[in-house]
């Protein structure tokens, strides 16, 4: 097949989605297709994302704002003041940094803005509708796929309805708790556009399915769960692991964001009841309260800054075990489980031990549930300590090969090329003629 992806989440961005089209679009061209991705013109290497020569990327420019940051951030004398979130050396991990200098703030400053009038956010500022126009005609794909997040890479569909297959990665809803009041209604209507026009949609978790199928009903096309997945890929071992870790200390890793669904305060909490536990931090920001916890208890808390993905894979294959806190939003799964799962470490999830998370560890043998309370946290921690200083750290647990290998990216590039060629034979048969637009989208509230 020749297959178009659109996606402003693409490598060099370090994003979960980045990440997800980084690992499908290698091992889709591995498979022997041909494969097209256009993409926003943004600056920065590949942050240790896998790297496929094959695949041909398309690159515009990313907008108004993004696109004259990304031009001045390539002036060697412009990068100190717009790389301040966190900074990477190759000699090691960097630690997380505070604060913003003044133009870190500026830059933050305008970025507010431009998000406050532009959907859903200033990455709504990308607009490559005749770059997309002049791809299809050129190429001619068999399918295009436009990535969710963000949602302005959904409204691009709209122009290829009837004219090529169309995909779309939703991964999780466009209407989320997180949405601002300002732009839900119109989120709700492009995801429902979505649902009822597109010739296939994809999401992470069979909840989101559900989610969807409630608030819109029967898809047009075919809605299929393709979730995170890992590499099961050799990594080469960071310069700097050798005795990172301390051999008398239970080692927690977490590698992954905090958001405001997604809080760290009863784990930190219970942590530093624990002594003998330590607990690493590899994230590109870290709230400000966590910076300050570290500079008082070092010995329970070390924060590391941003890690390129590589190293961050080897970090948590280094641990005794990793760490995994729950979205407020039980149909989101993050995607540093599904990395996790290939650390061949085990889990701890902090979250209800009714969740999709939860479900997944006790049916794979790989981790322990924990609820995400300090007392909870604290006696877990203590007793995952004593088992490690006893030399039994996991002999409860059983790994179950079979299910682990569904969530490889070789197994699952080949279930999204079976997505990709039911909506090719739908639309090739005719049943994919695209039904006309109930209503414009609707204006801003």
């Amino acid at each position: 097949m020749r297959i178009l992806l659109v996606a402003y989440e693409f490598p060099p961005s370090p994003s979960p989605q980045s990440l997800r089209w980084a690992y499908l679009v290698r091992e889709l061209s591995a498979r022997g297709h041909a494969v097209h991705v256009l993409a926003p013109d943004l600056p920065g290497d590949a942050f240790g994302l896998p790297d496929s020569a094959a695949v041909m990327v398309h690159r515009t420019n990313a907008g108004p704002i993004i696109g004259f940051i990304a031009a001045r951030s390539r002036r060697p004398e412009a990068r100190r003041g717009l790389d301040d979130t966190c900074t990477w050396q190759p000699a090691g991990p960097s630690k997380p940094k505070p604060h913003l200098n003044w133009k870190g703030k500026l830059f933050q400053h305008i970025k507010g803005v431009a998000g406050y009038t532009t959907f859903p956010d200033i990455r709504g500022e990308w607009k490559p509708d005749d770059a997309l126009d002049e791809l299809v005609a050129s190429l001619r794909p068999d399918v295009v796929v436009c990535s969710h997040e963000p949602a302005s890479t959904l409204r691009l569909g709209r122009q290829l309805r009837g004219r090529v297959a169309w995909v779309v990665d939703l991964g999780d809803p466009v209407l989320a708790p997180y949405t601002p009041w300002r732009w839900r209604r119109r989120a709700r209507a492009l995801e429902r556009e979505v649902w009822r026009g597109a010739d296939g949609v994809t999401v992470t978790t069979q909840a989101t399915a559900s989610l969807l199928a409630s608030r819109h009903g029967t898809p047009f096309g075919q809605c299929t769960v393709v979730p995170q997945g890992y590499d099961d890929g050799q990594r080469a071992p960071a310069p700097w692991c050798g005795d990172f870790f301390d051999q008398s200390l239970l080692e927690v890793v977490y590698t992954g964001s905090f958001y405001g669904f997604r809080d760290p305060t009863a784990v930190i909490s219970g942590l530093l009841r624990t002594q003998g536990v330590r607990l690493t931090v590899a994230s590109m920001s870290v709230p400000p309260t966590l910076l300050a916890l570290a500079r008082e208890h070092p010995q329970y808390l070390r924060l590391l800054g941003f890690l390129p993905h590589d190293q961050a894979l080897t970090l948590q294959s280094g641990a005794d075990l990793v760490l995994n806190i729950a979205n407020e939003d039980p149909v989101q799964v993050p995607g540093k489980l599904f990395e996790y799962l290939g650390s061949g470490r085990p889990i701890l999830h902090v979250g209800q031990p009714t969740d999709q998370v939860a479900d997944l560890l006790q049916r794979a043998g790989v981790g322990w549930v924990c609820e995400n309370s300090p007392d909870a946290v604290a006696g877990m921690l203590a007793t995952l300590r004593d088992d490690r200083r006893a030399g039994r750290l996991g002999d409860g647990l059983d790994r179950d090969p079979a299910l682990l290998s569904c969530y490889r990216w070789t197994r699952l590039a080949q279930d999204y090329e079976s997505v990709l060629e039911l909506a090719c034979q739908r639309f090739d048969s005719g049943a994919g003629k695209a039904p006309p637009l109930a209503q414009p989208e609707p204006a801003n509230p």
